[in-house]
Parts: structure tokens; C-alpha cells; sequence
């Protein structure tokens, strides 16, 4: 739905809610739609567009997009666990103190 808007029609908004972004088609005004599920703000639909994440994700602003990941690095993971190249936090194997992957090798 809108914030804002310059007519009744649903292609008539000039903002849009946190959680929906503004698709406009050479006009000032145009369509607010969803954010992709992994985001809470967004400048598009897809997953690389997101502005902001939902509480305990982390905003990531890489050269190919912004997204939401579970961590960045160690310090959001839980005590035991290590952030790994996925963005995603695991324990580590029991044999290893530290970890790049869960597997006994890693």
C-alpha cells in the first residue's frame, strides 16, 4: 500500500511503506510492491536490492548487491559457532577450536 499518493489508483503512489519499495514506469508516481521475504527495506523485489533486515540478520553491502546474512563474521554467532563463507553460523566441528567449515577438515 501507499505512504503517499498522487491519485486513487494503485499506480498513483509516491512513497511507499518500509517493507515495500516504489516500481515506477517513467512518471513520478507508480506501484508499491513487497520486498523480498529476507528483507525489512529495500530499493527492489529481489534479495540483492535489500536497505534494511529484520532483527538478528546483518545487512551485508557487497559490490554485486546488498543482502541480509545470519552473520558477517564470528561476533554474531553464538559462542561456539563461526560465521561461515555462506554467511551462516555453525558449529564447528568437536575436534577443532576454530572453523571455516563445519566438516572435521575445515
Amino acid at each position: 500500500t501507499c505512504d503517499s499518493c498522487s491519485t486513487s489508483e494503485s499506480n498513483g503512489c509516491t512513497s511507499c511503506h518500509s517493507s515495500s519499495y516504489l516500481d515506477v514506469w517513467m512518471s513520478s508516481s507508480g506501484e508499491c510492491k513487497p520486498c523480498h521475504g529476507s528483507c525489512t527495506g529495500c530499493t527492489g523485489g529481489s534479495e540483492s536490492q535489500c536497505t534494511d533486515c529484520p532483527e538478528g540478520r546483518h545487512l551485508y553491502d557487497g559490490y554485486l548487491g546488498d543482502y541480509c546474512y545470519d552473520c558477517l563474521d564470528t561476533s554474531h554467532c553464538a559462542t561456539g559457532e563461526e560465521c561461515m563463507s555462506d554467511y551462516t553460523c555453525q558449529a564447528c566441528h568437536g575436534t577443532c577450536g576454530t572453523c571455516s567449515t563445519s566438516e572435521s577438515d575445515g
